[in-house]
């Protein structure tokens, strides 16, 4: 839903003129790597669409399309709920994590780096095979009053490799 309604801000800012380096930026990149499309890109559309949106940074202050969407958000009185989930998705990053295994409908993946074990779905349906390195964008639980117990794989994994190490 987050997700869904973030996209149509998007759609909207990117026609505004104070929004013309963000948006020329993107289409630039778009052009350039196809994603999801021919000649086949290995780019999928859920990647493409989150770093164009939340990592695709220009001007002195870093500003995305997400930022500047979460402050027009604000400034027009959106539900504070929902500006806290563009806040978690634009605060998210692409990282490198090993699966460590399969718990009923969870993935169990382990931050490559600090080594930090994160509890996830995987609503592309991909739930993988232990000691496979993926690379993903997880979304925490976005609301501390209301535990899940896990987080999110927001785009669709890379599977880029096999790790067979210890932590």
């Amino acid at each position: 839903y987050a997700q869904n309604k973030m996209s149509v801000f998007v759609e909207q800012i990117a026609d505004l003129q104070m929004c013309a380096e963000l948006a020329d930026s993107y289409s630039a990149a778009e052009e350039e790597y196809m994603p999801s499309g021919p000649p086949m890109s290995p780019l999928t559309r859920s990647y493409f669409c989150c770093w164009g949106v939340f990592d695709n940074a220009v001007g002195e202050e870093k500003e995305t399309l997400g930022t500047v969407a979460i402050e027009l958000c604000r400034a027009i009185g959106t539900e504070p709920s929902l500006v806290r989930l563009f806040e978690h998705m634009q605060a998210s990053r692409m990282g490198l994590y090993v699966h460590e295994g399969v718990d009923g409908p969870h993935v169990m993946l382990r931050e490559f780096v600090t080594g930090t074990l994160h509890r996830c779905i995987s609503p592309a349906g991909y739930m993988g095979n232990r000691g496979e390195i993926w690379f993903v964008r997880i979304l925490p639980e976005p609301y501390e009053s209301l535990p899940m117990g896990y987080s999110l794989v927001f785009n669709t994994p890379y599977v880029i490799g096999r790790y067979d190490g210890d932590f």
